[in-house]
């Protein structure tokens, strides 16, 4: 989430580098991406379907809710960043 931004767009080039299989997303999504409203967390559901792990860098004070429909997707595990904290990893039992 957040593939647009100085720092997601870094982490994606390094996955498609890295021939890791991505499902990037943004608020203005380019083509093949997801659209990722943060202020709406559950209309994210369909962006989770099937992840296994997530990559959240966010600065919206929603981004507590997207890790719990992440969670409530299937997500295992991931990182995440809003705020200015690191929260590593999602953990799931993390505050992430």
């Amino acid at each position: 989430m957040g593939a647009r931004g100085h720092i997601g767009r870094l982490v994606l080039e390094q996955l498609l580098a890295d021939d890791v299989p991505v499902r990037a997303s943004a608020r203005r999504p380019e083509p093949g991406w997801f659209a990722a409203d943060l202020t709406d967390p559950a209309s994210l559901r369909p962006a989770f379907d099937g992840m296994t792990q997530v990559f959240l860098y966010a600065t919206h004070e929603g981004a507590p809710a997207v890790a719990e429909v992440a969670r409530a997707a299937g997500v295992e595990r991931g990182a995440c960043r809003w705020g200015g904290t690191w929260r590593v990893p999602l953990g799931w039992n993390a505050s992430c």
